[in-house]
């Protein structure tokens, strides 16, 4: 009996013993996280502070940029016939990239101070410097539930559209040799699918 009662208060006095070590060890991993959670935090910061400058810097740099390529293509939109001609060889960056550059221009012409500035041009900055890609949209992938059909023609309908309001204030008459030969590169596609399609069709009377 004697025996039992000594066992039992070893037990008893081995018991607090290793709730205290396991306290205390549990105490040194919470002190170790608190400490790694500091340092972290102050790595965010320098992070952040550097952040801050160089995307600022970054947004005021491809504005400028921006300007500078309106400035190449005489203030009007850059397209792919005037980037094959007088760009493409001249400079070490595409033609998606230049028009995301003008993009940020236009949306921010004067030099900004604050992250709250950059942040409406973020997008096209990163999609611009290669950062950040679209997903490709396939055909049969379509916001509107629209058949692809109907997409397409819909979007050649209102684009003529936009064209002819546009012709109404500058008639073609009016246009500088530049931007009649964008118009006319540019609308070969849709003039050679009417070709190939006007092929296709009966004549009258067959």
């Amino acid at each position: 009996m004697s025996n039992k009662k000594s066992k039992t208060k070893a037990l008893e006095k081995i018991q607090p013993d290793y709730n205290e070590r396991t306290a205390q060890v549990q105490k040194k991993a919470q002190a170790a996280l608190f400490k790694q959670a500091r340092g972290l935090w102050k790595q965010l910061e320098s992070a952040k502070d550097s952040m801050e400058k160089t995307t600022i810097l970054a947004v005021n740099t491809a504005s400028q940029l921006g300007a500078v390529m309106l400035q190449i293509c005489g203030g009007d939109q850059l397209g792919f016939p005037f980037w094959t001609s007088h760009c493409a060889k001249q400079l070490p960056f595409n033609l998606d990239t230049a028009q995301e550059m003008i993009s940020v221009h236009k949306k921010v012409p004067t030099p900004i101070t604050t992250m709250e500035q950059a942040f409406v041009v973020l997008k096209q900055l990163n999609l611009g410097l290669g950062l950040l890609k679209l997903p490709e949209r396939t055909e049969d992938q379509n916001p509107s539930g629209q058949s692809p059909l109907t997409a397409v023609t819909h979007a050649f309908q209102q684009g003529y559209n936009v064209f002819q309001k546009w012709i109404e204030k500058e008639p073609l008459a009016d246009w500088d040799r530049s931007r009649l030969e964008t118009i006319f590169a540019e609308t070969k596609q849709v003039h050679d699918l009417h070709e190939q399609v006007a092929k296709l069709l009966p004549k009258s009377g067959a």
